[in-house]
């Protein structure tokens, strides 16, 4: 039987630029300054305006570093044009009052800020420019703009998560989202640098538990680099009850073992070029594109998405034997572009997994 497919996703991420001003060490684009392909303005309106048009519900404007594309103001002019939820994900660096105030006319409901820590120490190590980044927030905070944390935490930074949620508090960010670093595009050549092992990751976990019990002002959540009724990394490292407390936008969870992975079937993610993706973590494999949007409708390509058709046909006893005989029943096999990052092979195993086996503690 195969897996429901939506008339439309639900969430579309955009890549109106490859290029970007920094050179993060697990960049899933492989962004950096001497990409040089930039989305059409003709083109993101044809885009944004047909996603509008067949339902789809929010769509978040990313890169590369969105901010440096020459032509951002007319993008964001366009924005302005629909009505669906839209937000935009920056490192900040590059943002200019006249800027701030473009994104506010553009209606853009909140921004994401790329920051890996609350000072120069931390955060550098993997972005830099954090004073840059600072005097970004600071600019969208005079212009009354919602914002928004991501924080990709690995073995740099897991230990200061605490002083991440006390930054946003002082500088009044509603959110701060802790992603977990998927090994794909530049990170697959640098995962063992900064990837948490077990015993790190059980850390994390227990700190980001108390951190969101506790904070009031600033909501706290992790970002899994799948969707699953239940991501692994939770119940691995806590007990039910504190899963029932704390982690219920987890409860209750299924116990029905499903595919995980939501590509191609509640969002997709559009490249610079004006390819079609499954999701953000697939624009590094050209072999993965359901084809252009120059030449193609939306609805055409996501109604076939033949790349993916494995995907929405795909059922648990496809998965490596490893998952199928695992007793967390409603993990659902983790992340498929992580999967095709280590195997070439959409069902292949998630290689961050601990439970399984294939990473020391």
């Amino acid at each position: 039987m195969n897996r429901k497919k939506y008339t439309a996703p639900f969430y579309v991420d955009i890549s109106i630029t490859n290029s970007c001003n920094l050179k993060c060490v697990y960049c899933y684009a492989e962004a950096n300054e001497n990409k040089h392909t930039n989305m059409e303005v003709q083109l993101f309106s044809k885009i944004i305006k047909e996603l509008e048009a067949n339902g789809v519900h929010y769509v978040r404007i990313a890169g590369g570093e969105p901010l440096i594309h020459p032509q951002i103001q007319d993008i964001l002019d366009v924005c302005g044009e629909v009505q669906m939820l839209k937000s935009m994900s920056t490192n900040a660096t590059l943002l200019s009052s006249r800027l701030a105030s473009k994104i506010v006319e553009a209606k853009i409901d909140w921004v994401v800020v790329s920051l890996d820590g609350a000072d120069a120490t931390t955060h550098d190590v993997t972005r830099g420019k954090f004073l840059d980044t600072v005097r970004g927030i600071n600019l969208l905070q005079e212009a009354g703009i919602r914002m928004k944390i991501a924080c990709v935490v690995n073995s740099n930074n897991y230990k200061h998560i605490e002083k991440l949620v006390e930054f946003a508090k002082q500088n009044g960010i509603y959110s701060v989202g802790f992603i977990l670093q998927s090994d794909v595009g530049r990170a697959h050549n640098c995962v063992n640098n900064f990837h948490m092992i077990s015993i790190q990751m059980k850390e994390f976990i227990e700190k980001v538990t108390l951190l969101k019990e506790k904070s009031k002002s600033v909501k706290v959540n992790v970002v899994f680099p799948y969707e699953s009724s239940m991501p692994w990394e939770i119940k691995a490292y806590l007990n039910d009850q504190v899963i029932d407390k704390i982690w219920r936008e987890y409860v209750p969870y299924s116990q029905d073992r499903e595919i995980s992975c939501m590509a191609g079937i509640t969002t997709c993610a559009i490249s610079a070029e004006g390819e079609l993706f499954g999701c953000e973590q697939m624009l590094g494999f050209p072999e993965l594109s359901a084809g252009s949007l120059k030449d193609n409708s939306f609805k055409k390509l996501w109604d076939e998405f033949t790349c993916l058709k494995v995907l929405r046909d795909a059922q648990p006893e496809m998965l490596p034997l490893e998952c199928q005989r695992c007793d967390i029943g409603f993990c659902g096999g983790g992340c498929r572009a992580i999967a095709y990052a280590n195997t070439k092979n959409l069902l292949g195993a998630d290689g961050r997994c601990t439970i399984v086996g294939r990473e020391n503690v």
